[in-house]
């Protein structure tokens, strides 16, 4: 199957396949990494009180799995990941409308680049997150980036300097 949108691909490869939802740093997660809702818990035998951030940092990775459910069909997770990149596409389009280089300028390899990046971290590519000592000021990634800057923002992107950490807890 094509990818409908650069990265598409990458994303799947680091992502990886999991028919279960899992805590994921600071989510729930079903599929190619998409967000797993409160249905898909319950499906899998997960209790409210097994649903909380609280309960998942307990217990990360811990199935429970439903003896009639043999988990979220890859069709479904591909449906759910192609509809979730759509919309971080969207909203990169609307972040970056007045870049230097906006979204659909970009180079396809750029494009991919960026959409990964976004897809792991979210709004930390533009913007500090909550609980880093630089809350809500903006990265040097993301200005580099809304500045048409591509090597300054790859090279601040994936240095520990600005704290991007992929799944696992792993710096990029």
């Amino acid at each position: 199957m094509a990818e409908k949108f650069p990265g598409e691909k990458i994303i799947k490869e680091s992502e990886g396949f999991e028919s279960k939802p899992y805590w994921d740093i600071d989510h729930w997660t079903i599929g190619f990494g998409t967000a797993a809702t409160t249905k898909d818990l319950h499906m899998y035998g997960y209790r409210d009180d097994e649903v909380s951030v609280a309960q998942a940092k307990k217990q990360p990775k811990v199935f429970i799995v439903a003896p009639t459910h043999s988990g979220l069909p890859e069709e479904e997770a591909q449906s759910r990941l192609e509809a979730d990149v759509q919309t971080r596409v969207g909203t990169l389009k609307a972040k970056l409308a007045g870049a230097e280089v906006p979204w659909d300028k970009m180079p396809n390899d750029l494009q991919a680049s960026v959409l990964s990046l976004y897809y792991n971290v979210g709004n930390a590519v533009f913007t500090f997150p909550k609980k880093h000592p630089k809350a809500g000021q903006p990265t040097k990634a993301g200005q580099a980036l809304k500045s048409g800057d591509f090597d300054t923002f790859v090279h601040e992107a994936f240095s520990e300097k600005e704290g991007f950490v992929k799944a696992g807890g792993k710096k990029l």
